[in-house]
């Protein structure tokens, strides 16, 4: 007997909408939107709040991949909003989380210097192509689990490629403009555990990017483990297979590759604060603590986006705003201000992610967010500057190995890292187990004293000293 079934409504959302699953702050359900290289026009950003009003009690978040995530979702309600979302544009991700096998990965939001095009060479357009591909896209919504991409040429190491799965790094190669590309890398406790991406020593020219993306996320797809949930990351493929058989797959599918000699250094900025664009006009970028905001603050935000700038604006890496082609600076940061959305900060606010521990459910009080919060304003009150990095979990969702300060929760305590730092690829390691939040805000105290009687020539090169010398734990 044939059995058919009308999904009817559903079948335009199915594999390019999804609900995550919630555990802590009387959320149930939330949803991710995917925003490609991170670029909002003030409309949109103006839907998103609506968005947050309507169906997430007027709270958003700006993530660690220039996603926007809502929370508060109702089941009920997603039809509704998957409508609302469709019409401005935007998809979610699959939230494979909640299977307990292998299976249900899909490719994530490529990550983009979000200042592409504006500072340096033009990388979004690859990030648009590729995630409008992959969006969606039936043939890659059941991957061993889920793909990860970054793109930067701007010198910087703003989206942190150590940790992605795959990065393209912009290189000039015998004066053409290309990539070279990294592979391998995550922060989180799956198999071989926290890895940092390995240079590939290959050029990818411009014309040849998407098709390098699709052959190993193809690649990926095809012999990724699906046996073990733990080995299901590309990072598993890499260390088992080695680079020379992944690079001898990768030029069977897209021609030979001209060999590149090293890496580019890459300094750890990641454009805090105001600058100057390459047509001369500004960037002004607004600190959000823990990508912490609201529908009201979004509307101001888009408002203030076209009055003062084109009415484009970037969301960040390090869960910021940014605002482009901007004439006055500093009377956009009067306005701001004015409006109760600047105050003059460190660069620590800047550069210090957190992750949503409080509704995934993974930490007790105090969650990441706000231990973030009070370990920089801890620094600020010090004077002493330095990012810091708090993830809730070992999923490593904010890369706590990456920052010269990290903590990793474990339900109502924090294990704590030092000594990692972006742009050279160095993993902090864990300097102190089962610390009460009141104790993660001591023992940093305790490491400004100890900078504070000398012999270093800076802050984070202590941290990475205390990191050479402190006896190494199994499985940091």
């Amino acid at each position: 007997m044939d059995i058919s079934l009308d999904v009817g409504e559903y079948a335009r959302f199915i594999g390019r909408f999804s609900l995550g699953r919630d555990s802590g702050m009387g959320s149930l359900h939330f949803v991710r939107l995917k925003v490609p290289a991170g670029i909002l026009s003030a409309d949109r950003l103006r839907g998103v709040a609506e968005l947050s009003r309507e169906f997430g009690r007027g709270y958003a978040e700006i993530t660690d991949r220039q996603d926007i995530q809502l929370h508060w979702i109702e089941a009920d309600d997603a039809l509704k909003l998957f409508s609302r979302m469709d019409e401005l544009g935007f998809t979610t991700d699959m939230c494979g989380q909640a299977f307990s096998g292998a299976g249900h990965g899909d490719v994530r939001n490529v990550v983009v210097c979000p200042l592409s095009g504006k500072v340096g060479r033009g990388v979004h357009n690859h990030a648009i192509e590729l995630t409008r591909f992959f969006s969606g896209n039936r043939e890659f919504l059941d991957m061993p689990k889920k793909f990860k991409m970054a793109f930067t040429a701007c010198g910087t190491d703003c989206v942190r490629v150590e940790i992605n799965d795959l990065s393209f790094v912009g290189v000039n190669h015998e004066g053409e403009e290309g990539y070279a590309l990294m592979v391998g890398g995550g922060a989180g406790k799956t198999e071989p555990g926290p890895r940092i991406a390995e240079p590939m020593g290959v050029f990818v020219p411009e014309d040849k990017v998407f098709d390098v993306a699709l052959s190993l996320v193809r690649l990926h797809r095809d012999r990724g483990c699906r046996e073990s949930k733990s080995k299901a990351r590309f990072k598993y493929l890499v260390d088992t297979w080695g680079l020379s058989r992944i690079r001898t797959h990768l030029e069977s599918e897209v021609g030979p590759l001209e060999e590149i000699a090293e890496m580019p250094a890459l300094s750890s900025n990641v454009h805090e604060g105001e600058g100057i664009q390459d047509d001369g006009r500004h960037y002004l970028t607004l600190p959000l603590p823990g990508g912490v905001t609201s529908a009201e603050q979004l509307e101001t935000i888009a408002a203030l986006s076209e009055q003062y700038g084109s009415g484009e604006l970037r969301l960040t890496p390090s869960q910021n705003i940014t605002f482009v082609d901007v004439d006055e600076p500093d009377a956009l940061r009067g306005a701001l201000w004015a409006r109760g959305l600047w105050k003059d900060v460190t660069p620590s606010y800047y550069t210090s992610i957190g992750c949503a521990s409080d509704f995934c459910g993974k930490t007790r009080e105090v969650h990441a967010k706000e231990l973030m919060r009070r370990v920089v304003g801890l620094l600020e009150r010090e004077g002493v500057h330095t990012r810091v990095f708090v993830s809730g979990c070992q999923n490593g969702c904010c890369a706590h190995q990456l920052a010269p300060i990290g903590f990793m929760g474990r339900g109502s305590t924090y294990d704590l890292f030092v000594g990692g730092r972006l742009g050279m690829g160095r993993m902090g390691r864990r300097v102190a187990t089962g610390l009460t939040p009141a104790q993660c805000v001591d023992a940093v105290r305790e490491l400004v004293e100890q900078y504070r009687e000398g012999g270093y020539d800076g802050f984070e090169d202590m941290l990475e000293h205390i990191a050479r010398t402190v006896e190494v734990e199994k499985g940091d």
